[in-house]
C-alpha cells in the first residue's frame, strides 16, 4: 500500500530526531526549494502548523 505525502512527511520528521519546529520548517524548505510553486504553498501549509 501507497503512502499517503502526510504519511511520508511524518516518517521523514520521525526519522530526523528534529530538536524543534524551526529545524523541521528549514529541512522542509531545503527539500522543496527547487519547486517555487510547491514550495511556496508547503511553506504556507508548515507556517499555519507550526506558526
Amino acid at each position: 500500500m501507497e503512502k499517503t505525502p502526510q504519511e511520508m512527511l511524518k516518517a521523514y520528521v520521525d526519522s530526523q530526531k528534529f530538536s524543534s519546529t524551526t529545524e523541521i520548517m528549514n529541512a522542509m524548505k531545503e527539500m522543496f526549494r527547487d519547486k517555487t510553486w510547491h514550495g511556496k504553498a508547503f511553506k504556507s501549509l508548515l507556517e499555519r502548523y507550526f506558526g
